[in-house]
């Protein structure tokens, strides 16, 4: 049994210009049992013509796709480089709240890593539990009027929490992110860590309510002296002149008596107010 013969072959004339040739036959049975050959056979020179510069279009465009795939790479590295080495935090959401992008400081104030924030659910993940529902609708309802609050809430204090649960306070200025139709597809928000710079303003506010609390017991202080001196010394006077067994004398020096732990309460007051160590009691 013989196959069908298919094959294409290239010619070079006398003159050096080349043709390609298919030559296609079939086996058939002859009359002495011996097999002859039944065939054509056709040019392809435009064919193999068309096929080369298809192929060669086809490669031309393999390497422009290639090296403007490698040219978005550098672009996108670059840019990445760019949010890794700045101090600010950046992070983009799409519609649904889902995590597009982080850089190299929110991963650290974080704790997690750049995998593990990437298509998670950053209200659920990140905004305190008591909190996340709320702030999640919230988010949405801004997709639902094209994004505008999205501009006006710059510079917004939310808190989020970090892998270890401990709670960072973070200031927001995000901005809305469309495609080229204009649609709204998500947000890339930048953030700063002011939650030391929150920790010193609140210790600073407690320390002036320190200090006028210690002004205005240094003042009272030195009035209740003022009027604690003539009593104590009254009283001492009055002592001094009634006789030992006289009830009026031990009248007046329980007088005398209150009047010195009052005096002793009155300094005890007033090292406060100067930030002095207290002294103990005497017992």
């Amino acid at each position: 049994l013989f196959a069908v013969f298919d094959q294409e072959h290239r010619e070079v004339s006398e003159d050096g210009s080349i043709s390609w040739w298919r030559a296609i036959a079939t086996p058939q049975p002859g009359e002495n049992g011996d097999v002859v050959w039944d065939g054509v056979r056709v040019e392809i020179t435009e064919q193999k013509r068309a096929q080369e510069e298809i192929a060669q279009l086809n490669a031309e465009l393999e390497q422009r796709v290639a090296e403007r795939t490698r040219e978005l790479r550098q672009e996108r590295d670059k840019a990445a480089s760019y949010l890794d080495i700045a101090n600010a935090m950046f992070l983009g959401l799409d519609r649904s709240g889902n995590v597009t992008l982080v850089n190299r400081k929110l991963c650290e104030v974080l704790g997690y890593t750049e995998k593990e924030l990437l298509r998670q659910d950053w209200h659920m993940m990140c905004v305190p539990a008591e909190m996340a529902d709320e702030r999640k609708q919230d988010y949405l309802r801004r997709f639902a009027i094209d994004g505008k609050p999205f501009v006006s809430n710059q510079g917004e204090e939310f808190s989020m929490v970090t892998k270890s649960g401990a709670m960072r306070t973070v200031s927001w200025s995000n901005s809305p992110i469309r495609d080229d139709d204009g649609n709204l597809i998500g947000v890339l928000g930048a953030a700063e860590d002011v939650t030391d710079q929150r920790l010193t303003e609140l210790e600073l506010r407690r320390a002036q309510r320190s200090e006028a609390l210690a002004n205005l017991a240094g003042g009272i202080s030195h009035s209740l002296n003022n009027l604690l001196v003539p009593i104590v010394a009254l009283a001492d006077m009055l002592v001094q002149r009634l006789p030992e067994d006289s009830v009026d004398r031990a009248y007046g020096a329980k007088i005398m008596e209150a009047g010195l732990r009052a005096t002793d309460l009155v300094k005890r007051i007033l090292a406060f107010s100067r930030h002095d160590e207290p002294q103990p009691d005497v017992c």
